[in-house]
């Protein structure tokens, strides 16, 4: 089971870019597929990262776009969860994004990363770098997965029984 929001720890590092330790992630859409928003699918898989609210401050100072969810009506100390949008996109940078278990550690790929959107994460350590973007006057930054990420499953209790059998041909 993923760990709290408090428990997520946020590094800034050099260039604006920053980790996440223990980073609570929700709405997946790793593959970029058709979802009720876009019809069409995404050019880029994406995922939410949420924040504590001194996170969410951090980050905005630095640019990026925090979002918050919608406040719970009853509770008027409901400030709305925060959270960052982090897309996914391999065409610039080099894929090194990891699926880890307990038995192997596997590099993803544009294509195989499409897998965790049907996984279950226990944990995820995720590193991520901005993009500034202009377009027609509008100016943002958008925060985009990079590398040294790695995304930790959860395991099946017979994961060590089969584990010492290699992958066989069909």
């Amino acid at each position: 089971m993923m760990a709290n929001v408090n428990e997520s720890v946020l590094t800034i590092l050099p260039r604006d870019r920053f980790c996440i330790e223990h980073a609570i992630i929700r709405f997946r859409n790793f593959a970029g597929a058709p979802d009720r928003f876009n019809k069409g699918g995404y050019s880029n898989g994406f995922f939410s990262v949420f924040l504590t609210d001194e996170q969410a401050k951090t980050l905005s100072d630095l640019g990026y776009s925090v979002r918050r969810l919608r406040p719970q009506e009853d509770d008027p100390d409901d400030n709305g969860q925060a959270l960052l949008k982090v897309k996914i996109g391999f065409k610039y940078f080099p894929e090194d994004v990891y699926r880890v278990t307990s038995h192997s550690q596997v590099a993803l790929t544009a294509e195989t990363v499409k897998g965790l959107d049907h996984s279950e994460i226990a944990n995820a350590d995720i590193t991520c770098r901005p993009y500034d973007w202009d377009v027609n006057g509008n100016k943002g930054r958008t925060a985009y997965l990079d590398r040294g990420s790695y995304f930790t499953m959860a395991e099946s209790p017979f994961e060590d029984k089969y584990a010492k059998y290699d992958e066989m041909d069909a």
